[in-house]
């Protein structure tokens, strides 16, 4: 209805499991009223398919379209419940194409984009192009419904429907774990849009702190994950990943390794302060039980707790190159 809401979630890690395929989509899951497309008449689960005189059936091929537009109005062709409707985006000053649809939320729908190899669907032989029709003897909706679906299987052996150049299959499948994460997969995942927006300083520096704080949260989230047991300690990574994920984000430009690097230096002061002996939250310890006791432990009590921390700490090192050196044997 055009409000905004602002609500407070609480994540909750858990175990994912997959098959192996990426969807492809054209539709429109949301649109806001108020934006370029939705003024110019854009609904939800409007079907785009062609950009001016260009057909397009994904969203990879609505934004390279959006991209090579000429200036002006953008010319959309719409399905919307059966029916083709032409719709015509003016663009205010100072906008582009690929601004026309900055305020679309892409559907996520289930047709096959990429299948992830030696995975339970490349195995089955699924391929691009074919539309997941029912799992586990339930219609799916969307995306989202099969990968809820899937999510929850805990492995166990499904019955999968999909279509083919108007064919139904029916075949099974069992999801998998990645060993690699250690992360439950089946190998899905959607093609997602991404929108880059650019602040100017001042927010940019409200927004890192906000991100900062965010980040902050995801470290005691994983920390707390791994005493209860819902997330694998085989995830926990030493300097070989952070070097291959330093690569990777290099690769992509200077503001995604800057922000990568942001990312590493929260990780490592939410664990500077934790109360091992030996970094900074230990020291803060002993100064709290000096505290207390109204007067400093005895020295070797000091060095007990100091060659105690230091223990652990190479111990986690040693654990996470351990995990890294795994990785990189099955091919991480």
């Amino acid at each position: 209805k055009g409000e905004r809401l602002d609500l407070k979630v609480t994540p909750m890690p858990s175990v994912r499991w997959m098959i192996g395929i990426s969807g492809r989509s054209n539709a429109a899951e949301a649109v806001r009223r108020t934006g370029l497309a939705g003024k110019a008449g854009l609904r939800a689960d409007d079907e785009i398919v062609g950009i001016g005189e260009q057909e397009v059936r994904t969203w990879a091929e609505i934004d390279k379209a959006l991209a090579a537009s000429a200036e002006g109005p953008v010319a959309l062709k719409v399905r919307r419940a059966g029916q083709i409707k032409n719709l015509t985006i003016p663009l205010t000053e100072g906008a582009k194409a690929t601004d026309a649809l900055a305020e679309v939320l892409p559907r996520q729908s289930l047709t096959i984009d990429t299948l992830v190899k030696d995975f339970p669907a490349q195995q089955l032989g699924l391929k691009p192009g074919d539309r997941i029709v029912g799992l586990d003897g339930e219609k799916m909706r969307d995306w989202d419904h099969l990968l809820d679906k899937v999510t929850n299987s805990n492995g166990k052996l499904m019955q999968i429907e999909w279509e083919r150049g108007g064919e139904t299959f029916i075949g099974e499948i069992r999801p998998i774990k990645d060993e690699k994460s250690a992360v439950g997969q089946i190998g899905i995942g959607p093609r997602r849009k991404m929108i880059v927006r650019q602040y100017g300083v001042a927010m940019s520096c409200v927004m890192g702190f906000q991100k900062a704080v965010v980040n902050v949260q995801r470290v005691y989230l994983m920390i707390r994950s791994f005493f209860t047991r819902k997330l694998s300690t085989k995830t926990v990574g030493g300097i070989i990943l952070i070097a291959q994920a330093s690569y990777h984000s290099a690769k992509q430009g200077l503001s995604t390794l800057l922000y990568f690097l942001g990312i590493i230096g929260a990780n490592l002061a939410v664990i500077n302060v934790l109360p091992i002996p030996v970094l900074d939250g230990g020291h803060l310890m002993l100064l709290g039980i000096e505290k207390l006791k109204g007067k400093p432990l005895s020295e070797r009590a000091q060095a007990v707790a100091n060659y105690v921390g230091l223990f652990l700490v190479l111990g986690l090192v040693l654990y996470a190159t351990r995990n890294d050196i795994l990785r990189l044997m099955k091919g991480f």
